[in-house]
């Protein structure tokens, strides 16, 4: 069976020493997120060695380890990791020292297959929060940073490529083969570099509105045009709604994502499928190629801002752009991979 690549599912630590408990939380669980249990305290402190958990769910009174041992060996080797105690004991001063202990929440047993899955929804609701906002100030500091640095920075690499060629026509009958290698060398990391200040210069000033309306199902019909290399399939329903956006720059959302398909990809022909759908008020507009797939080391990389398996001479900037830009108009992107058969890449801009 072709295993699917796609976003990681977060990752859940069931201890329980009561098998019949920890038994019917994995079941449950397991139907949304990639779970592991154990009712062994001892061997949950081994797992939590090797592996990493998004949210470790724990009993308090336990043999040999109990509850608060079990926070202290995540909180030691994954403090991000939060913890939810589960304890047949009515007892304030455990609850007060759970939350000294940095636990998430606090659930008695007696407890309901609900309110477990209303604290672990909670829990990953808020981390992902968290997880976005820090993601946001990161890209908010970068962007910040060549906004501030953009002019000189682009000045001062255009003129290193000045002197690099003036010295190499300077020099032309005198360099050794290994020199000119080197110049070479040279000037196409100058000329990646200044691609990449350019890039971030140009989308850093690029938006001024998002309320511009674009006619989806139009810009996606002139792609296979623009696209004479490539076969591209349009399916699904006809769309005849305005989303939110700018036709410039949705259009070069749509550009990368083809092109990206055919720079990742060494076989000669490449086809995509674009499909469209209408969902809850949202266009689904998906990518998918016939290409060779993302290791699944690197799908959740994609999108990160200079991250780059094409070698020196690409940007590393394309999906992330993509990324920025969907985002700015209140939409958002997915990334799906199946293993030696191709990715789909998924748009979703809201309906004006």
């Amino acid at each position: 069976m072709t295993e699917v690549l796609s976003k990681r599912q977060p990752k859940i630590l069931i201890v329980d020493d009561e098998k019949d408990i920890c038994n019917v939380l994995d079941s449950f669980l397991s139907l949304e997120y990639d779970t592991v249990s154990t009712t062994d305290s001892e061997e949950a402190m081994q797992i939590l060695d090797r592996e990493e958990f998004d949210l470790v769910i724990t009993d308090i009174k336990m043999p040999k380890y109990d509850g608060f041992d079990i926070c202290n060996k995540v909180n030691n080797v994954s403090p991000s990791t939060y913890i939810i105690l589960i304890t047949g004991f009515a007892d304030l001063d455990l609850a007060i020292k759970g939350m000294k202990e940095g636990t998430f929440d606090f659930i008695r047993k007696p407890f309901t297959i609900e309110e477990i899955m209303i604290s672990v929804k909670r829990a990953f609701k808020i981390k992902e929060a968290l997880r976005k906002e820090k993601e946001y100030e990161k890209q908010k500091s970068i962007l910040e940073l060549v906004e501030g640095l953009k002019d000189k920075l682009v000045n001062r690499i255009t003129a290193a490529i000045w002197t690099r060629d003036f010295v190499e026509e300077a020099l032309a009958d005198k360099l050794e083969e290994e020199e000119a290698e080197q110049l070479q060398v040279l000037k196409e990391s100058l000329e990646r570099v200044l691609e990449i200040a350019t890039k971030l210069s140009e989308y850093t000033s690029e938006f001024v509105s998002v309320n511009d309306k674009v006619d989806i199902g139009l810009l996606i019909n002139q792609l296979p045009s623009r696209h004479s290399d490539v076969t591209i399939n349009i399916t699904g329903e006809e769309i005849t709604d305005e989303v939110i956006g700018q036709d410039e720059q949705l259009a070069e959302c749509f550009d990368a994502l083809i092109e990206n398909s055919v720079e990742a990809s060494i076989k000669k022909s490449i086809e995509v499928t674009i499909n469209l759908e209408k969902v809850n008020g949202v266009i689904r507009i998906s990518f998918a190629d016939n290409g060779e797939g993302i290791p699944n080391e690197f799908i959740d990389k994609v999108f990160t801002p200079f991250f780059t398996t094409k070698g020196t001479k690409a940007t590393g900037l394309g999906l992330w752009l993509v990324y920025q830009k969907v985002k700015h108009f209140g939409g958002n992107v997915e990334i799906d991979s199946l293993n030696q058969q191709g990715t789909v890449v998924t748009i979703e801009l809201p309906v004006v």
